[in-house]
């Protein structure tokens, strides 16, 4: 969808769930908010569907150019870019298929579960009553990600029908997918 493989409209939304400064949850549900009053006061004349991804809970290695364990190029990168992002993405492959099963790269199925459970309950304040610290502790560096889950559900201002849930830590996260909307 992203790269113009369809004739729908389509408005990308990107939100930094990678490194410092990250915005906060409670701006992340004011976002929701805002974004689901102009869909739902749009001249539109068809349905909308508002898409939302990223991991729930997964530890990576920190992002954070002011975490004192980066250091050289890789927090030279962080600040100011890398000029070769393929030769990057090469390098980075290996390691990150090394990580999964890795017992230091978890997952944290119990929290994934509660979050997902806030969403249903439509209780987006509680998630975002952990703050930034609260967060990285139950979920991980790499739980960050779940800020995209929070705007879309509070822009689509329905109640969320939990499909699945799976931890993969072959893949270094958990795995789930909700909708509002039955399946099945």
């Amino acid at each position: 969808m992203i790269t113009g493989g369809t004739a729908l409209p389509m408005v990308p939304l990107v939100v930094n769930t990678a490194a410092p400064p990250l915005p906060s949850l409670g701006r992340c549900v004011a976002l929701g908010r805002a974004l689901g009053a102009a869909l739902r006061s749009s001249e539109f004349p068809g349905r909308i569907l508002i898409a939302a991804s990223g991991g729930l809970s997964h530890w990576l290695p920190s992002n954070d150019p002011r975490d004192p364990a980066v250091v050289g190029e890789r927090r030279e990168s962080l600040i100011h870019g890398r000029a070769d992002a393929q030769a990057f993405a090469a390098a980075r492959e290996p390691r990150v298929r090394a990580m999964g099963g890795n017992p230091l790269a978890r997952v944290n199925a119990e929290w994934d579960t509660w979050f997902l459970n806030q969403l249903i309950a439509d209780d987006a304040p509680a998630v975002a009553a952990l703050g930034h610290e609260g967060l990285e502790k139950h979920a991980g560096s790499g739980g960050h990600e779940v800020r995209c889950w929070l705007i879309g559900k509070v822009a689509a201002g329905l109640p969320l029908v939990w499909t699945s849930y799976e931890p993969v830590p072959e893949w270094i996260t958990g795995m789930g997918i909700g909708t509002t909307f039955p399946v099945g």
